[in-house]
């Protein structure tokens, strides 16, 4: 596996966990979802999209153009 291939991968993951969080904040307001529940959640997805996005910049800084 490249370098250039697993940043890609890295972008699906980012792009799957934003949408995680949607369909978070999706269930919590159509009630399928306790505010408790949706307020435990969303901090670490925010957290794990922060990881993510890190890691990226990270990997980008090390791939030679």
């Amino acid at each position: 596996q490249s370098i250039k291939e697993y940043i890609q991968f890295l972008y699906i993951s980012l792009g799957s966990a934003s949408e995680l969080e949607t369909q978070i904040l999706l269930c919590n307001r159509l009630g399928f979802m306790t505010n408790d529940q949706a307020n435990k959640l969303i901090p670490k997805i925010e957290n794990i999209i922060k990881v993510i996005g890190g890691l990226i910049r990270y990997r980008k800084k090390l791939t030679p153009r």
